[in-house]
């Protein structure tokens, strides 16, 4: 009588597959989500320098300017619409009294897990 060996998985071994699997998953997720946090935040920093670049290209063409709206700029800016924030909103270009530029929201950073703006 012959006997025929069995092909296959025993399953010990799709057990410890599947916990090897799981370890590195564990491991893998959260560094993917802290990259996306970090991509997001540096898109973000490289708009609102963007902006500024803009608007002090458009106060350059117009020194009698008092003030700067989002039409204004849209011709200093690569493809001509304004980016969006880190959260998908909209930024805001404005003048102080004194000609500064400012855009809103301003620079951001990552502190514990989370994109912030700073001061």
């Amino acid at each position: 009588m012959k006997f025929k060996k069995k092909k296959g998985f025993t399953l010990i071994e799709l057990i410890i597959v599947i916990a090897i699997i799981a370890v590195l998953a564990s491991i893998a997720i959260p560094k993917y989500q802290n990259s996306n946090l970090k991509a997001k935040a540096a898109a973000h920093n490289a708009n609102v320098v963007i902006l500024k670049n803009a608007a002090a290209s458009f106060l350059a063409d117009n020194p009698n300017a008092t003030s700067i709206s989002d039409a204004d700029i849209l011709n200093y800016i690569e493809g001509g619409k304004m980016p969006k924030t880190y959260n998908d909103g909209t930024f805001k270009v404005e003048l102080d009294g004194n000609k500064n530029i400012i855009v809103s929201p301003g620079m951001v950073e990552i502190k514990n897990n989370n994109i912030v703006e700073t001061q």
